[in-house]
């Protein structure tokens, strides 16, 4: 009965044969040359790495004078009494390590595969969204699934949807309303954030600050009236930026009104024209069969107060 690892061995090593006979322009070599040219590596001469292989002192040096003479270059320096790698083997010795991390990856991602668990996993959040809480939700992600490679970047809020059914991400945190869009898609109500305008509390007269807003690709933000009241402005690409020139004393902007029960370097004042409320939703394409998708899911719901939202 073969092991997962020889029955893996054996695949490759077909594969390789394959791809060997289809194409002239590929190197020839298996598995087991590979294991030769590292033992010799690390031992600096053919008996020692013949003793660690269960292999004759003839059969290795036969090996990596093979490896030699199919691309042309010298890999080992023959000493009196041991082997020094050459350039050439150092380039060759980088290459095989790639080949061997490839291979030791290859169990645990089948085995992914198997219970449902994608390999790697995109994800897409709306930039009137704060970012830093993300961070302790990144980490348990990481720590439930540790074979996954995530995929995280921020997109503009109007751009969302666009990403999510277009198959750029497989999930959208900070979805806007649908608002009359023909999408069958279920979403998921995830909070409302109130917006504020926010300067520094160190700060007596914020009249000549300018306005930090965001700007939107596709619609110019000085269409839109709340902006229009302010003189000079500063458009940034995120929430987070906005908050960070509040604290720095550089402009005022609207903030999520629910940072300031735990910031008390912020004021908030109410003014007539605002922004006002923004619905956020929770959505992704693979929602009832993704392990991944519902612990996400699980994770946002419980620090959507992280976020400053409200749930009503």
């Amino acid at each position: 009965m073969l092991t997962l690892q020889e029955s893996l061995c054996s695949l490759i090593n077909k594969i390789l044969e394959n791809i060997n006979m289809r194409s002239n322009h590929l190197p020839n070599f298996d598995l087991e040359t590979v294991k030769t040219f590292f033992a010799v590596t690390r031992s600096k001469n053919f008996t020692d790495a013949a003793t660690l292989l269960h292999k004759t002192p003839a059969a290795v040096s036969y090996r990596i004078r093979a490896l030699e003479e199919q691309f042309g270059v010298l890999l080992f320096e023959r000493k009196p009494h041991s082997l020094e790698i050459t350039e050439a083997g150092e380039l060759l010795l980088d290459h095989f390590m790639k080949i061997q991390d490839l291979l030791s990856d290859l169990p645990s991602k089948m085995s992914l595969l198997t219970n449902g668990i994608e390999s790697s996993y995109r994800i897409a959040i709306s930039n009137l969204v704060l970012r830093r809480p993300l961070v302790e939700i990144t980490k348990k992600l990481k720590e439930q699934f540790p074979l996954t490679d995530f995929y995280i970047e921020t997109r503009h809020h109007r751009d969302l949807w666009e990403a999510l059914i277009g198959g750029e991400c497989d999930y959208a945190i900070g979805l806007p309303e649908q608002q009359g869009m023909d999408i069958d898609l279920q979403t998921i109500f995830w909070g409302i954030c109130e917006w504020s305008l926010g300067s520094s509390s160190s700060i007596t007269d914020t009249s000549k600050l300018p306005l930090a807003a965001i700007a939107s690709e596709r619609e110019s933000p000085l269409h839109q009236a709340w902006i229009r009241d302010y003189g000079s402005k500063i458009f940034v690409s995120d929430v987070d930026m906005m908050i960070d020139l509040v604290r720095s004393r550089a402009a005022v902007a609207f903030i999520p009104k629910q940072l300031k029960e735990t910031n008390p370097d912020l004021r908030f004042s109410s003014v007539k024209n605002g922004p006002g409320k923004t619905v956020f939703r929770l959505a992704s394409t693979n929602a009832e069969k993704s392990p991944i998708t519902s612990f996400i899911t699980h994770l946002l719901l419980e620090k959507r107060q992280s976020f400053a939202l409200t749930e009503e």
